[in-house]
C-alpha cells in the first residue's frame, strides 16, 4: 500500500508542474462554452425562423385556402 500512496503523491507533483508552464502552447478551454453560446443561439434562431415561415407558407396557408375554397363551393351549392 505505501507504493500506491507514493504514486498518487508523485502524480500530483508532476501535474502541478505541467499546469504551471503555460508556454507549451496548450489550448485554453476557459470560457469555451460561453464563447460558443452566441453563435449557437444565432444558428438555432435562424433555423427556427426559417422553419416557422416555411410551415406558414407551405402548410398553414395552403390548408386555409383549401378550407376557404371548400366553403365557397358549399355556399354555391346551397344557394
Amino acid at each position: 500500500m505505501p507504493s500506491a500512496a507514493t504514486a498518487v503523491s508523485s502524480e500530483k507533483s508532476s501535474s502541478s508542474k505541467v499546469g504551471s508552464s503555460s508556454s507549451t502552447g496548450r489550448p485554453s478551454l476557459k470560457n469555451l462554452s460561453r464563447a460558443r453560446v452566441p453563435r449557437a443561439g444565432i444558428i438555432g434562431f435562424s433555423i427556427a425562423a426559417v422553419t416557422a415561415i416555411s410551415w406558414k407558407l407551405f402548410v398553414a396557408d395552403r390548408h386555409k385556402q383549401n378550407i376557404s375554397s371548400f366553403y365557397k363551393l358549399v355556399f354555391l351549392i346551397i344557394k
